[in-house]
């Protein structure tokens, strides 16, 4: 279920991109499949299909447009709007500034470039061994 919703969260962003005349566009997601989904040729499970197609169509109205996979540890602002968006009463909302102390705090961090490691087993039984 949650990757139906990256799909239509991916056609929101793609509908809002154009919506803002935007024609230069780097899209990262933390759902392999579905960048793996879009950048592939073969035809997909028909649960998501017709999101994989509107996805590509509205892709196409852009000058250039690239999608890659992120870990989800990579940009803690999505991450934090996606929690904070489920207890919010509206269906859609842009906001033209960060609304949120916290969120400016992850904003400055991602601008400096700061990052996070992921943690994962196989790096935390290689540190545990040392």
């Amino acid at each position: 279920m949650s990757v139906m919703a990256e799909w239509w969260a991916l056609r929101d962003g793609l509908n809002l991109a154009i919506h803002l005349g935007i024609n230069q566009l780097e899209v990262e997601l933390d759902a392999k499949v579905i960048v793996e989904k879009l950048k592939s040729t073969n035809c997909p499970n028909r649960s998501f299909a017709t999101l994989l197609c509107d996805c590509r169509c509205l892709m196409a109205r852009f000058r250039q447009v690239q999608v890659g996979h992120v870990f989800r540890e990579v940009n803690k602002c999505v991450d934090f709007l996606a929690k904070r968006g489920c207890s919010l009463m509206e269906n859609s909302v842009v906001f033209d500034i960060s609304p949120f102390d916290d969120l400016n705090v992850l904003l400055k961090a991602d601008r400096n470039g700061l990052y996070y490691y992921r943690r994962v087993a196989n790096t935390l039984a290689s540190v545990a061994i040392l």
